[in-house]
């Protein structure tokens, strides 16, 4: 981890340390335990984890301003970084002076039933990934490895697409599965009705306003327009959309059912939506 990762401002915030904070590093016996009892008591403010052991991982800045505060001498540290049970028992130490949790006792499921209600909104590993760091840092939880908040905010996100495509999916009749399925088909014609559906409105004409009419029709008999989506975030609506809008007739097909119908009817929902814009734009 390179230093250059937090700025001189996070650095002085996370490393000053108060008159109580100095009263319990003094209880430390000798230099190099001071100064690593510091070191790690900033370093889990700073980044809310406590840094590697093996070797020590080290933030030069972070230390020279700890040392600083102490008046140690910062090279002491590779002393303190031998004494592996002694790094462990300050951890302890630190988590219950700052009032933390580790993730493992109480942090999991907390940080499960967050992430599934985010991942209803937003669709995007990364940006889950940071509301994931923000809530155990607010909740003064330890973050975990990196490969286990990727792999809990991957199966999160799995269980809200699989509860937005299931929901979606049981709002349509038989009838309406049907008609969009339908969308997918060449049958007697060159192109399917989808490709259809996803032309641009065109420079404005009769013959434009009749097609996006025509466009509007074909929505409304699919029945998708009046499925009810006021619960699913707008942003997740379109990146639904989206999906459909850069995949095939053939690639959709293949997706599994509830999944082809639920993008199928967010495509449609934003399709009616903009195509009603698109003729009162073009009327004028």
């Amino acid at each position: 981890m390179s230093k250059s990762m937090y700025s001189h401002e996070q650095i002085i915030q996370a490393g000053q340390f108060t008159p109580e904070d100095m009263k319990e590093i003094l209880q430390r016996r000798r230099d190099h335990n001071r100064l690593g009892f510091a070191y790690q008591m900033a370093f889990v403010r700073l980044v809310n984890r406590f840094p590697a052991q093996q070797p020590l991982e080290v933030l030069p800045e972070l230390l020279t301003y700890v040392g600083l505060q102490l008046g140690i001498k910062t090279e002491v540290i590779n002393l303190y970084a031998q004494r592996q049970p002694t790094i462990t028992e300050h951890r302890q130490a630190i988590t219950l002076y700052e009032g933390m949790c580790r993730f493992e006792k109480t942090g999991r499921q907390l940080l499960a039933d967050f992430l599934f209600n985010e991942a209803s909104r937003l669709e995007q590993t990364g940006p889950l990934l940071i509301q994931a760091k923000r809530f155990l840092k607010e909740q003064a939880i330890l973050y975990p490895g990196d490969e286990v908040l990727r792999r809990l905010v991957a199966n999160q996100r799995q269980a809200a697409r699989d509860h937005i495509y299931e929901h979606i999916t049981k709002s349509l009749g038989q009838d309406a599965r049907g008609k969009l399925d339908d969308l997918l088909e060449t049958k007697d014609a060159y192109f399917t009705p989808l490709h259809i559906l996803k032309q641009p409105p065109g420079r404005p004409s009769p013959a434009a306003i009749l097609r996006l009419t025509t466009k509007l029709e074909l929505i409304r008999e699919t029945g998708a327009s009046h499925i009810d989506l006021s619960w699913l975030n707008n942003n997740y609506q379109r990146s639904l959309a989206r999906y459909v809008r850069h995949r095939s007739a053939g690639r959709l097909r293949r997706l599994k059912s509830e999944r082809r119908y639920a993008v199928l009817v967010c495509f449609l929902h934003q399709l009616y939506a903009d195509t009603i814009d698109f003729l009162i734009e073009m009327h004028d």
